[in-house]
């Protein structure tokens, strides 16, 4: 008897949140490309990669100048600490 409820009960949950999410607001979140041509997206997503393909590009330059920054730094240090010992 348990067993027939709680299934009922599962049975009527699930039916009754799979129709709010039809008939409710909910449903235009689910929608896709409503009213957007095929050629839209595809250029939407050729944008999207390009823009991707120019961040990448930007942080491996900043990555590259910040390692010839540490690089030089670390020339100028080792130069210093030179001057310094010969000092003595």
């Amino acid at each position: 008897m348990k067993k027939k409820l709680f299934l009922i009960t599962t049975l009527a949950t699930l039916f009754l949140s799979g129709s709010s999410l039809v008939f409710g607001k909910e449903f235009n979140l689910y929608q896709t490309n409503s009213g957007v041509s095929k050629k839209q997206t595809e250029t939407d997503k050729k944008e999207a990669k390009e823009k991707r393909m120019e961040a990448k590009k930007e942080a491996e330059k900043q990555r590259r100048e910040a390692r010839l920054a540490a690089k030089n730094s670390s020339k100028t240090t080792k130069k210093k600490h030179k001057k310094f010992l010969g000092i003595f």
